[in-house]
This record gives C-alpha cells, structure tokens and sequence, in this order.
C-alpha cells in the first residue's frame, strides 16, 4: 500500500490517525477498511496547489477518500471514472 503523504488513515470511531499495518500476518483488510477511513489533508493538497501554480506544472491526483469534497476547491477539474464489474474484469483479465 502506497501512502503519498496527501491523506491519512483515521480510525472512525476516534478520529485518531492510524498506520495502516500492512507488516500485519495478523490483519483481516475488511476489519480494518470497515474501522477506517482514508482522508485527504486538505491543508497539504492546499499547498501543493500553491506550488502547482508557482511552477506552471501539472499533477493528477487518483482515488478515492473521504471528505474529499473538502479539498475540490483546489483542483481545476475533479471527474470520476465508473465501470460497471463485468468491463472491469474482462480488462484485468479475470473474467467469469
């Protein structure tokens, strides 16, 4: 699991950032996606589009997180891609 550094876990019940423990031999994923949320940090995608702007660069940002409403002020474009099940099997090619 790739953490980029623009979001973080938080445990739904605390509100308290968590690690996700992907060393786990232990760790059941739907326990833990069921008990946590990934969450955009606005104030970090806030200051990347400050140097986006700066620099004249482009970035893309992919996924999904929640709240992430919060931080579609500083994108120029949010779109999402939907595909139902079956397209996205054949694609991987996992068809059944």
């Amino acid at each position: 699991m790739h953490e980029d550094g623009y979001g973080r876990w938080v445990d739904r019940r605390t509100g308290q950032a968590r690690t996700y423990p992907a060393e786990s031999k232990t760790l059941d994923p739907h326990e833990w996606y069921a008990d946590h949320d990934w969450v955009l940090d606005v104030s970090k995608i806030a200051e990347l589009k400050k140097r986006v702007d700066r620099d004249a660069t482009l970035v893309f940002m992919c996924g999904v997180a929640a709240g992430d409403a919060e931080a579609w002020e500083y994108f120029d474009v949010v779109c999402a891609l939907a595909i139902d099940e079956a397209t996205i099997r054949a694609r991987i090619g996992r068809s059944r």
